[in-house]
């Protein structure tokens, strides 16, 4: 981000009413991330799909190293996890991945599959494997420390800074949630339970228990064991604290007081008494507290509470369908969120604003898919219609003696109806697309071929393609003479079970004949390829069309919303099974990230 916009939203950004999210540049801007948070250092930092990028002041996100390893796939069926990390991290999510992914092989025992579609599916797993908190994907939190931020995963503790990321502490087991700097000591909740740091000393167990969160207010502290609230001034003196309502999800704490999030509020303590806050319609999944000002996470919405946490405003995603919010941080006076679509930053609305957010999220919508030429290729091979798979000499005979095996990965979204008794209507909620596999095995037998008359040349063409004529087998299954006035000259020797030449002029017709029937072969190849190709171009046109009017005209009838996201997933899924390739409408995978 140039330091002139920096500066503008700096300088003009005030209450969060009436505003939207901007994206922001660099990779963590397009990546999908899980948590965010400020260093130490004034930078922002984020993490997700084991990748951890910095964000400075006036500059674009970098990235600074990995969390998680990359992964690979080898043609043998083999995974393989690359990074500079622990050799047992590495086999562990390369033995998850072999457990958790079913490839297809061959009658050699090699796996067959398209490389992009074994790159989806990696996404895929990486994507699904940050929402298990034991994986090595999964981000808890990053909380700020000197020079830099700690960052819980469910494989341990990590640090970060300018200079890169290093860890798992050795001394720290995953997964972790929380962490909490205080005066001479770090504290980290862990599913262990509840572990100190002191300054260039190792980690030492202070109590048992699962501890998801950490926070600290008027030098008291207070951490979720269990599910229950707990409070003092050091981690060995900490007890029970009476809850307001069961089963407390997040917590978080300012000078001003506790912040509590159930399952149906948020609450705030002071002076030992709990009070009910502004009310927000959904399940805050994290509470943030920053600069004096609540803020509430939720998958489909951010939620702004005022200092007394009296009041809440609403920011909702920028773009229509699969937007989900991660992470909500504050920094500069700005409010920072991440999601599956990147790190965006709220601004004031105005028209100019507006138009560019609609313009990125369709570029990136229409960028989610490969170009037309790609799939019209893919289409082609998967239907058998490519130049290799209608050449005349395709068919050899021992291609006869082994069968075809064919994998096809689609991809399916469920569509659920739930009724609302209270608003009397019905809501269409259109679930993740899972893979679907097809794996087929079929034996293609043609007789001629198998014994011996499949060559490229026009006559033995005619010959292979005529000589098992139900006409040509007589009742007692010997082949007999055709009486046809261009082949009557030609006699079958049923020894040889070969044709042979009794005139003179009779095999030039033939040749003839056969040259006129592989035309007509051609021919049929090249309409049935264009009857897919057609077809391609009016999907993919119908496809860009209605990602144009979902996030460019942005119509603000939510039924009509609804019935285009539909529109799109049923594209999406038809493309899929026309080509092969995994096609998402909306969204970014965890798994993006590539380089090394």
């Amino acid at each position: 981000m140039p330091a002139a916009l920096w500066f503008a939203l700096t300088v003009l950004l005030g209450a969060p009413e009436g505003g939207i999210w901007l994206p922001t540049s660099g990779r963590a801007g397009e990546r999908s991330v899980q948590a965010i948070g400020a260093g130490g250092d004034s930078a922002l930092y984020a993490a997700g799909g084991g990748v951890v990028y910095r964000l400075e002041p006036g500059a674009e996100w970098t990235r600074i190293g990995r969390y998680a390893p990359r992964l690979t796939w080898e043609r043998t069926g083999e995974f393989v996890a690359h990074g500079d990390l622990p050799a047992a991290l590495l086999r562990q999510v390369e033995a998850d991945a072999e457990r958790l992914i079913e490839l297809p092989e061959r009658a050699d025992g090699v796996a067959s599959l398209p490389r992009e579609t074994m790159r989806a599916m990696l996404e895929e797993f990486v994507e699904e494997q940050a929402d298990a908190p034991k994986s090595a994907y999964a981000v808890g939190s990053i909380t700020s420390a000197p020079r830099g931020v700690w960052i819980a995963t469910g494989a341990g503790l990590f640090r970060a800074t300018k200079d890169g990321v290093s860890g798992p502490r050795a001394d720290v087991h995953g997964p972790v949630h929380s962490v909490l700097n205080r005066k001479d000591e770090t504290l980290v909740g862990t599913d262990d339970g509840l572990w100190r740091i002191p300054p260039d000393a190792p980690a030492v167990q202070v109590r048992g228990g699962q501890v998801t969160a950490l926070t600290e207010s008027e030098g008291n502290l207070f951490f979720l064991s269990d599910g229950r609230i707990f409070g003092g001034s050091t981690a060995e003196a900490a007890h029970p604290l009476d809850a307001p309502a069961p089963s407390p999800l997040a917590m978080a704490a300012d000078p001003s007081g506790l912040y509590l999030a159930t399952r149906f509020a948020v609450y705030r303590r002071q002076a030992g008494a709990w009070s009910l806050c502004a009310n927000v319609p959904t399940t805050p999944t994290r509470l943030v507290t920053s600069e004096g000002i609540l803020h509430a996470l939720a998958a489909d919405a951010v939620y702004l509470f005022s200092e007394n946490c009296g009041q809440v405003s609403q920011a909702t995603p920028p773009w229509p369908g699969g937007f989900v919010f991660t992470d909500v941080a504050r920094l500069g006076g700005l409010v920072w969120a991440g999601s599956n679509e990147g790190v965006f930053i709220y601004t004031p609305l105005d028209a100019d604003t507006s138009m560019s957010v609609q313009m990125e999220g369709y570029r990136r919508a229409v960028a989610g898919i490969p170009p037309l030429d790609v799939l019209v290729l893919r289409a082609l091979e998967v239907h058998r219609l490519d130049a290799e798979s209608t050449a005349a000499d395709r068919l050899r005979p021992y291609a006869q003696l082994l069968p075809e095996v064919r994998g096809t990965l689609r991809y399916e979204p469920r569509r659920l109806e739930v009724f609302d008794q209270a608003s009397r209507m019905t809501e269409i909620e259109v679930t993740k697309p899972k893979p679907d596999w097809t794996v087929m095995a079929t034996w293609s037998i043609d007789f001629p071929c198998f014994l011996g008359f499949c060559t490229v040349s026009p006559i033995e063409y005619l010959e292979a393609n005529s000589l098992v004529d139900d006409e040509l087998v007589g009742e007692d299954g010997e082949i007999e003479e055709v009486d046809d006035p261009m082949t009557s000259e030609i006699v079958f020797d049923d020894e040889a079970l070969s044709m042979t030449d009794a005139g003179g002029d009779a095999r030039d017709d033939l040749e003839q004949l056969g040259l006129s029937m592989m035309a007509g072969d051609k021919k049929r190849n090249v309409v049935d390829r264009g009857k897919v190709v057609t077809q391609l171009r009016r999907l993919y046109q119908q496809r860009q069309n209605l990602l144009y009017r979902l996030w460019v005209q942005r119509s603000k009838d939510l039924q009509q919303r609804t019935t285009l996201l539909l529109s799109v997933e049923e594209l999406d899924a038809r493309l899929s099974a026309m080509t092969g390739l995994t096609i998402h409408s909306t969204g970014n995978t965890a798994g993006g990230e590539t380089d090394k």
